[in-house]
């Protein structure tokens, strides 16, 4: 039976012979191979990271920790709309 480290180690040595094969036998033979190359290469590694991001996110939101948002704040609440003043107190 194949122990985890063993496992890892081949799965990391035949990621570096893959990316080897793709440079050497595929992308560098054409001009129009290397880019098509290199554009799924840069769309792949887009996603992987945006979902890293957004479960990394996930994770500290469920640990209570507030990471803040990059985004958009929700809009402050208008005072003295109608002469019905702060909902939170009640004056």
């Amino acid at each position: 039976m194949v122990s985890l480290l063993e496992f890892l180690v081949e799965l990391l040595a035949s990621t570096v012979r893959l990316v080897v094969f793709v440079l050497t036998e595929v992308a560098l033979r054409d001009p129009l191979a290397f880019v098509s190359a290199a554009v799924g290469g840069l769309i792949i590694a887009g996603t992987v990271g945006f979902f890293a991001y957004l479960v990394f996110g996930a994770a500290l939101a469920e640990l209570g920790i507030d990471v803040g948002s990059p985004g958009r704040t929700p809009p402050r609440e208008a005072v003295g709309d109608a002469g019905e003043g702060d909902p939170r107190t009640g004056n």
